[in-house]
C-alpha cells in the first residue's frame, strides 16, 4: 500500500512538473480541509482547566485546514501548514499524524521537518489528546477520541491536499488590525517591564499585525488563505459547554463566506459549468458529508478554504471592554487582577458583553474584515523564489545555554547579543505561584493572585513539598519565580510537562514562518520578527516578512521576556523552562535561518522527544446504555417548534437522544435545518411529506445548515450524571436574510445497544413557517436577539442544555429545570420524578455534598496551619 502511494506522488510530481510548460505559476499548492470535531459530551473542554466544565453539545465542527506548497520546479521542496481548530498542537499528535501521512504518501516528501500542525489556541474543543499530565489532569487523563479525532482529521486533510496539487501563485501582504477592536494587552503591568526603548518601536502592547498569506490558482482563481493574527479565542468563557471554533472559528467561517462568492464570481465570468452553490439533503441516519454552501468547479476538489491561525498570543485578550469584578461591576485591580484580594471573580468583557456568542462573531468578523481586505492586488505581494523548511528538537530539561545580552558583561569572544537574556540556561520545567492564579479570562481559585513573586503562603507550600519539593538548584535556576508544581522532576504516573520541545522555519519566497511550541507574548513574538529579519538580511532579495505561528507541533504552556518573567504574572508564571525560555528559542530560530541562507542543511539532533501513547490513563467512564422512558422512541420530540418564527428569532425543538459519543458523527452532522422546495418528485427517503399550507404539492425538504453553521446549536445533556436518559435540543438562530417558506429541525443521533453495538436514530419537529421579520434585525449570526421563548441568550451557552426548545407546542413533552445545586432534574407530564431518577439524583446529591464536606475540611485544616505559622 505504501508503495503503491509513493508511486502515486511520484506519478503526480512528473505531471505537475510537465504541466508548468503550460503554466507560469511559480508554485504547486494543494488544500485540504477534514473534520476534527471529536466527542461533544462529558469530555472537558480544553483551556480553562476547569474540571466542571464537561462538553453539552456543539456550537460549531472543528476543522483540519491543511496546505501544501511546493516548487513548481522541484516539487520534492515542500512545505505544509495544518491550522487545527484546537487548544493547541500536541506533540503526540504530531507524532502519530506524520506517521500516518508518511504511510499514506511516502516519506521522501513529508517529514518532521516541512510539517507544522498549528492550534488556534479555541478553549471549546475536546481536551485529552496531550500526552503529559499536567494538561490532562482536568480531563481525567487521555481521552482516545479526542486524540483519534485530530490524527485522523490532520492525516485525511494532508491526503487531500496532497491530491489538490496543482499550479498557483502565493502572495502575502501584513496589515493592521485596528487597536482595541480584536485585542487587549491583558498583563499590561509585565509588558511595561520591557525596555522604555524597545517599546518606543512600537505603537501598540499587542501584535495588530495581520500577515495575509493568499492562494490563487490559474487566472486569478481563489483558493484559499491563512491569516495570521495574535488573538486568545477566549471570547466563550468558563461557563460554555458547547464545542465551538469561538473567534478563530468564526473569522473562518465569515472569511469562507466571503471566499466562496468570489470564487462563484470568478467561476461565473469563466462560464465553467461547475460552479454551483449547493445544498444537500441527507439519507434517514444523517451520515452524509456537509457541503452546505460549497462553491466548486472543474478541477477542484475544494472550494475556498481560509484557515486563521494564531501568533504572538500569550498576553492577549479578546475581551476588550477589559476586566471587571463580576460582584460589584468595577473595574479589577491591577497588577493582581483580582477583587477583594481574590482573582475569581475577576473576567473579562468582551465587545457584546454579555453575549459571549456574539462577542465571539464580532471579534472574529474584524479579523476577516482586515484579510479581505488585504486580498486586493494593490496589497499583496507576489512570492517567488525558494521553499524550504528546516527543523530542530530542543532538550530545555538539559540546560540550553544562551549567550550573554545586552546588558551583561560580553563573553569570551566578546559577544553580546541584544536579543539574549543570558548567560545562562533553561530548567527543567516548573510552573510558578501565578499559574494557579489563572488569568482575566478564565480566573484560578483559592487565593492565588497574579505577580506573585515570593510564594510564602505556608499551606501551599506544604502541598507542593508533598507533591514535588523543588531542589534549591531548581528554585534557583527558576528564579525570580517561585516554584509551585516541580514538573519536570515528577515522572508518576509519566512526565507532567515535555522536556524536549521543538521550533520550526519555514520559507516561501521572501515569506518566514517561525513555529514556536508554546504561547509567546507579543513582545517575544516581536523579538522573534526583529531577530529573523535580522538573520535573513538581504540574503533573500528583499527584507522578509515574518509570520510567528504559536502553538506549533508541541505545546509546553508560555513564552515570556526575561522582563515580563521577572514579574511573574499568569504568564511569567507559566513559563515553564525559566527566564532563558524565549531566548533559547530565538538562538535556535536564527540557527536554522543561517542554514537556510548558506544553503547547508541542518544536522539532526541526537535528541527525541518521547512517544507516551502506551502510558496513558483514562478514568473518563465509558457509555454504558441508552433509554427512552417506556412507551417513547429515540428522537420523539418532546418539546415542539411553534409554527411561525419571523427571521431573526430563535427556532428550537427538543428530542428524545442518546449519547453523542456513540458515534462522533465525522463528516456528517447531530441536527440539520430542512426547507420545503415544492416541485419534483417527492422522496420518501428524505420524508417529503408536504408541509400544511403547501396544498398537498410535491416536493422535498432540503438541507439548508447542519452543524457546522454559526446560527445552529446541538445543546445535549442528561438529568443528572447516572441517568441513561437524555435529552437534545436543536436551536436554529434565524438569519435575517433567511428566504421565507416552510423549514423544519432535524436531529440525528446513535444509541448504544444491550449487545454493545449502536444504532442509528433520527427525529424530525413539526414545519414552521419563517417570514421577513416586522423591524430591521442584526444580520450576525447566531444572535439570540428574538421574541422566541427558546434557548438561552447571554455569556452561558450551557444555560439552555435541555430546556432550550420553545415553550409552546404540541404533546406533554418534558420540562427540565437546573436547580441551585447545578443537578438536572427530569420530570414527566403528571410532575414526578421517575423512581429511577429520585434514586440516581440522592446519589448525585451524595457525592456533591461529600466533595463540599471535602472542600470544607481542606479549608478548616489550611486555616489551621496558617495559624500555626503566623503563631
Amino acid at each position: 500500500m505504501i508503495a503503491q502511494w509513493q508511486t502515486h506522488s511520484l506519478a503526480v510530481s512528473i505531471y505537475l512538473i510537465l504541466s508548468i510548460s503550460v503554466s507560469s505559476a511559480t508554485y504547486l499548492v494543494g488544500i485540504g480541509k477534514a473534520d476534527i470535531t471529536g466527542p461533544v459530551a462529558d469530555v472537558n473542554l480544553m483551556g480553562y482547566a476547569q474540571p466542571q466544565q464537561t462538553a453539552r453539545g456543539l456550537h460549531t465542527r472543528l476543522y483540519a485546514r491543511a496546505f501544501i506548497f511546493a516548487q513548481a520546479d522541484d516539487p520534492r521542496s515542500r512545505f505544509v501548514f495544518v491550522n487545527l481548530d484546537a487548544c493547541m498542537a500536541s506533540q503526540l499528535v504530531t507524532l502519530h499524524a506524520v506517521a500516518g501521512i508518511q504511510e499514506r504518501l511516502g516519506s521522501e516528501l513529508y517529514r518532521t521537518d516541512n510539517i507544522a500542525i498549528s492550534g488556534t489556541h479555541t478553549h471549546a474543543s475536546p481536551a485529552g489528546f496531550l500526552q503529559y499530565v499536567l494538561y490532562s489532569v482536568t480531563s481525567l487523563g487521555f481521552v482516545r477520541q479526542s486524540f483519534d479525532a485530530l490524527v485522523e482529521g490532520v492525516v485525511r486533510a494532508v491526503v487531500d491536499a496532497h491530491a489538490d496539487l496543482a499550479p498557483g501563485y502565493a502572495y502575502v501582504a501584513q496589515g493592521r488590525v485596528p487597536p482595541g477592536t480584536v485585542a487587549i494587552n491583558r498583563s499590561p503591568s509585565a509588558y511595561a517591564a520591557n525596555p522604555g526603548g524597545e517599546r518606543a518601536l512600537y505603537a501598540d502592547d499587542t501584535d495588530t499585525t495581520l500577515t495575509l498569506l493568499r492562494v490563487d490558482g490559474p487566472g486569478g482563481r481563489p483558493r484559499g488563505l491563512i491569516a495570521w493574527h495574535a488573538v486568545h479565542p477566549t471570547s466563550l468563557n468558563g461557563t460554555n459547554r458547547l464545542v465551538s471554533g469561538d473567534n478563530k472559528g468564526a473569522a473562518e467561517q465569515a472569511a469562507e463566506g466571503w471566499g466562496r462568492g468570489r470564487l462563484a464570481q470568478w467561476l461565473r465570468k469563466q462560464g465553467a459549468d461547475g460552479a454551483s452553490a449547493t445544498v444537500n439533503s441527507t439519507s434517514s441516519d444523517g451520515h452524509a458529508q456537509q457541503q452546505e454552501w460549497a462553491v466548486v468547479g472543474p478541477g477542484s476538489a475544494v472550494g475556498f478554504v481560509a484557515a486563521f491561525a494564531q501568533g504572538a498570543v500569550g498576553d492577549t485578550s479578546p475581551n476588550v471592554q477589559g476586566p471587571f469584578c463580576i460582584d460589584t461591576g468595577e473595574p479589577c485591580d491591577n497588577p493582581t487582577s483580582t477583587c477583594g484580594g481574590r482573582s475569581e471573580m475577576c473576567h473579562g468583557r468582551g465587545p457584546a458583553w454579555p453575549d459571549d456568542m456574539r462577542s465571539a462573531w464580532v471579534v472574529g468578523s474584524r479579523q476577516a474584515e482586515v484579510a479581505q481586505a488585504l486580498w486586493g492586488e494593490a496589497l499583496v505581494e507576489p512570492l517567488q523564489g525558494p521553499i524550504d523548511s528546516r527543523h530542530t528538537y530542543l532538550d530545555m530539561a538539559a540546560g540550553i545555554e544562551v549567550p550573554p545580552g545586552p546588558n551583561a558583561p560580553p563573553n569570551a569572544t566578546g559577544e553580546r547579543v541584544w536579543w539574549s537574556s543570558g548567560p545562562g540556561r533553561t530548567c527543567p520545567a516548573a510552573m510558578g505561584w501565578s499559574f494557579a492564579a489563572g488569568t482575566t479570562d478564565g480566573p484560578g481559585a483559592f487565593d492565588f493572585t497574579q505577580g506573585d513573586t515570593r510564594g510564602t503562603n505556608p499551606f501551599w507550600r506544604l502541598v507542593r513539598n508533598v507533591i514535588s519539593k523543588p531542589t534549591p538548584e531548581q528554585v534557583a535556576c527558576h528564579a525570580p519565580k517561585p516554584v509551585l508544581l516541580d514538573t519536570g522532576s515528577i515522572t508518576w504516573p509519566y512526565a507532567w510537562q515535555p522536556a524536549v520541545t521543538e521550533v520550526t522555519l519555514a520559507r516561501i519566497g521572501h515569506l518566514a514562518i517561525a513555529c514556536l511550541p508554546g504561547e509567546p507574548t507579543t513582545m517575544s513574538g516581536r523579538r522573534v520578527v526583529r531577530a529573523l529579519t535580522e538573520a535573513v538580511g538581504a540574503a533573500w532579495g528583499r527584507a522578509p516578512r515574518v509570520a510567528v505561528a504559536g502553538l506549533t507541533n508541541t505545546y509546553s504552556s508560555y513564552i515570556t521576556t526575561a522582563e515580563e518573567y521577572g514579574v511573574q504574572r499568569y504568564e511569567g508564571a507559566s513559563t515553564a523552562y525559566g527566564p532563558h525560555t524565549l531566548a533559547a528559542y530565538i538562538q535556535a530560530l536564527t540557527g536554522l535561518a543561517a542554514d537556510m541562507v548558506a544553503g547547508r542543511p541542518t544536522p539532526p539532533t541526537a535528541v527525541r522527544p518521547p512517544d507516551l501513547l502506551d502510558k496513558q490513563l483514562s478514568l473518563l467512564p465509558p457509555v454504558v446504555l441508552d433509554a427512552v422512558p417506556p412507551g417513547s422512541h429515540f428522537g420523539d420530540v418532546t418539546e415542539d417548534v411553534r409554527e411561525q418564527y419571523a427571521a431573526g428569532q430563535v427556532a428550537a425543538a427538543t428530542f428524545r437522544s442518546a449519547c453523542p459519543r456513540n458515534s462522533l458523527r465525522t463528516g456528517a452532522t447531530f441536527l440539520a435545518v430542512e426547507r420545503w422546495v415544492p416541485g419534483g418528485s417527492a422522496s420518501s427517503a428524505n420524508g417529503a411529506e408536504p408541509p400544511p399550507g403547501s396544498g398537498g404539492s410535491s416536493g422535498s425538504w432540503v438541507r439548508v445548515h447542519g452543524d457546522d453553521a454559526w446560527c445552529t446549536r446541538f445543546v445535549w445533556g442528561r438529568p443528572h450524571a447516572l441517568s441513561p436518559l437524555s435529552s437534545a435540543t436543536v436551536r436554529w438562530d434565524i438569519p435575517a436574510d433567511t428566504q421565507p417558506g416552510n423549514y423544519r429541525l432535524v436531529h440525528y443521533g446513535d444509541r448504544k445497544l444491550v449487545t454493545g453495538g449502536t444504532a442509528p436514530f433520527n427525529g424530525t419537529s413539526s414545519p414552521f413557517q419563517v417570514v421577513a421579520p416586522d423591524s430591521p434585525y442584526r444580520s450576525q449570526p447566531g444572535s439570540s436577539s428574538g421574541s422566541s421563548q427558546a434557548g438561552s441568550s447571554g455569556s452561558s451557552a450551557s444555560s439552555g442544555t435541555m430546556g432550550a426548545g420553545a415553550s409552546s407546542g404540541s404533546g406533554q413533552g418534558t420540562e427540565v429545570s437546573q436547580d441551585a445545586d447545578g443537578l438536572w432534574r427530569q420530570y414527566d407530564a403528571a410532575g414526578k420524578a421517575h423512581p429511577w431518577h429520585r434514586f440516581a439524583q440522592r446519589v448525585s446529591q451524595g457525592m456533591r455534598s461529600g466533595l463540599s464536606g471535602f472542600d470544607r475540611v481542606v479549608q478548616k485544616v489550611k486555616g489551621w496551619i496558617d495559624d500555626l505559622f503566623r503563631w
